[in-house]
């Protein structure tokens, strides 16, 4: 779950129904059905995209028109290779929470014991991607900690 302050809304990803989205405390007002692969965590970035991760797919998406594109990551692949690469091509293994720090999204790579970052949202084809993070101390670091804004809990 995510609560965005601006919009006064909580963007929920469902494990169950494998669907996200958003109630504005009355009802439904976004929903992405059928996204598939566990989602688990969500986050918006301060442009409004949304993110959330798939755990079983091994990928970030960005929800895009009410549709979901790859951020990070290759759907049904895990593992622990792409670093300095391109995100989409890179392998996750349990993608799980999310942070969002200006447009660089962090991802706890769960199963890699590695917190990894993505320098870069504005053109998902040509992501650049530092999957061990700004350097070599954001390996091995507390899934809920956001390196730009100190500890943010769990």
């Amino acid at each position: 779950m995510y609560y965005d302050d601006a919009s006064d809304n909580l963007y929920i990803a469902s494990l169950v129904g494998n669907d996200v989205f958003t109630w504005d405390g009355v009802a439904l007002t976004g929903w992405v059905p059928g996204v598939g692969g566990n989602p688990f965590g969500v986050v918006l970035d301060g442009a409004g995209n949304v993110f959330y991760s798939a755990t079983n797919d091994h990928v970030v998406y960005k929800i895009v028109g009410g549709s979901h594109e790859i951020l990070a990551g290759t759907t049904g692949a895990g593992g622990s290779t792409g670093d300095g690469g391109s995100a989409m091509s890179a392998l996750l293994n349990g993608a799980q929470y999310l942070a969002v720090s200006g447009d660089r999204p962090y991802i706890s790579d769960t199963v890699n014991n590695k917190t990894r970052v993505v320098n870069g949202v504005a053109n998902p084809s040509a992501l650049d991607t530092d999957l061990n993070g700004i350097d070599d101390s954001f390996d091995n670091c507390p899934l809920d900690y956001n390196p730009s804004q100190g500890d943010f809990g769990r």
